[in-house]
C-alpha cells in the first residue's frame, strides 16, 4: 500500500467496487486507515515482513460491518450485514511455494478451524493471493469449474482440498475466459494464477462474473481479480408513521363535564352486557367530541422539556414582531436587520 494508498481507492471507486482483500500491504499494526476517497482500510500487519494484510471497504458501509478479526497477518475477517443474511469475507496471503512446510501447515490448519465457524445460513467469501496452481482440469474435484490455467501444483491441491473440505467453490473456475482473463501474475515471460475467490457451492448462483481486469492495474506484476455478486443489500429503514386513527383522550380533562353528561346509562341486565354498552357509549362520546388523530402521519419526537409555557409565549412574540416589522417596511421597499428585541428574545 506504501505508495498506492491514493491509486487503489481510485480505482476501486472507477470500477464500483465496494470490497476488496489486499495483501503485502507493508504496513505493520493492527489499525482502521481512512483513505480520503470514501474508502477504508482495515489492515493487519507485522513490522519486518511482508506478509500484511488488508479489507478496503467502501465508506457507505460503514454501519453494516458488524465485527472485525485480525486473526494474524495472514488471515483477517468482516462480517457484513444484509437484510437476510450475514457475509463473512475473508482475505487470505497463503505462504509461497518456497516457505517451510510448518508455516504452510500452520496457516491452512487456522484457516480449517475458523471457516467452520461461519454458521451454515451466511455467506462465506475468501479471496485472497493463495499462491497455488489449481490447474485448468476439473478431473474429480467438485470445487473446480473446468475452466483453470495451466498446471496443477502442490499447493493448488491443498487449495481444492480445503474447498471440497468445507463445500466451497473456487468461483473464477466456472466462468470460461480467455487466458488473459484468468492470468493474475506477470513476472518477465512467466504468467500465473494464484488468485482465487471461494464462495459456498450453494451460492454459486449468485455468482454473476469472475475475471481479471488485464489492462489495469494498480500494482506491477499483479492484477484484480474482480468477482461480481448478486446479494441484496440493506434497505433503508422508512419513516416511522403514526398508526391507525386514535381518540384524543389528552383533551379529556377540559371537556369531562360534556363527556359525562352525554353518556347514557342502559338498564341494568348482567354485569358483563351492562358494561359493554356503557363502554360504547362512552368511546363512541368521546369520539364525537374529542376528535381523532390523522392516520398515517409522519411521527414526529419531540423533547418534553423543551416545550414550554414560556418557550411558547417567547416563540408567539418574536413571531408577531417579526409580522409587525415586515408589514412596517414592506410599502417602502426597504430590507434591513431585523430589530434587536426581536432576535435576542430567544
Amino acid at each position: 500500500m506504501t505508495g498506492q494508498y491514493s491509486g487503489l481507492p481510485k480505482a476501486l471507486e472507477t470500477r464500483c467496487i465496494d470490497i476488496c482483500a489486499v495483501q503485502e500491504t507493508w504496513w505493520s499494526g493492527n489499525k482502521l486507515y481512512d483513505t480520503g476517497c470514501s474508502y477504508k482500510l482495515m489492515y493487519k500487519g507485522t513490522r519486518g515482513t511482508t506478509n500484511d494484510n488488508g479489507i478496503v471497504v467502501s465508506s457507505k458501509f460503514d454501519g453494516n460491518i458488524s465485527e472485525v478479526q485480525r486473526y494474524d497477518d495472514r488471515l483477517m475477517k468482516i462480517v457484513y450485514i444484509t437484510d437476510s443474511r450475514e457475509i463473512h469475507i475473508f482475505s487470505a496471503y497463503t505462504p509461497k511455494t518456497g516457505q517451510a512446510t510448518s508455516i504452510k501447515d500452520a496457516f491452512w490448519r487456522m484457516l480449517d478451524a475458523k471457516t467452520p465457524e461461519v454458521p451454515p445460513e451466511d455467506y462465506i467469501i475468501t479471496a485472497g493471493d493463495l499462491n497455488g496452481h489449481i490447474g485448468c482440469r476439473k478431473e474429480e474435484h467438485t470445487a473446480h469449474g473446468g475452466y483453470g490455467f495451466r498446471e496443477k501444483n502442490e499447493n493448488g491441491q491443498r487449495i481444492l482440498d480445503f474447498s471440497e473440505a468445507h463445500n466451497l467453490a473456487i468461483a473464477n473456475t466456472w466462468f470460461k475466459k480467455r487466458d488473459s482473463h484468468l492470468i493474475t501474475y506477470y513476472s518477465g515471460t512467466n504468467t500465473t494464477q494464484v488468485n482465487y475467490i471461494p464462495v459456498r457451492c450453494c451460492d454459486l448462483k449468485d455468482v454473476l462474473d469472475v475475471k481479471v481486469i488485464p489492462y489495469k492495474t494498480v500494482v506491477m506484476q499483479h492484477h484484480s481479480l474482480i468477482c461480481k455478486l448478486r446479494i441484496k443489500l440493506p434497505t433503508n429503514k422508512h419513516e416511522d408513521h403514526t398508526g391507525p386513527a386514535r381518540i384524543k383522550w389528552w383533551k379529556f380533562k377540559d371537556k369531562e363535564a360534556d363527556i359525562i353528561a352525554q353518556i347514557t346509562l342502559p338498564p341494568i341486565t348482567t354485569v358483563e352486557e351492562s358494561w359493554e354498552k356503557v363502554k360504547e357509549s362512552a368511546h363512541e362520546t368521546a369520539h364525537a367530541i374529542l376528535g381523532t388523530t390523522k392516520p398515517g402521519r409522519r411521527r414526529t419526537y419531540r423533547d418534553a422539556w423543551l416545550w414550554n409555557d414560556t418557550i411558547k409565549d417567547v416563540v408567539h412574540i418574536k413571531k408577531r414582531l417579526g409580522h409587525e416589522f415586515q408589514i412596517k417596511h414592506r410599502s417602502n421597499g426597504i430590507h434591513t436587520e431585523q430589530p434587536k428585541e426581536m432576535q435576542n428574545r430567544l
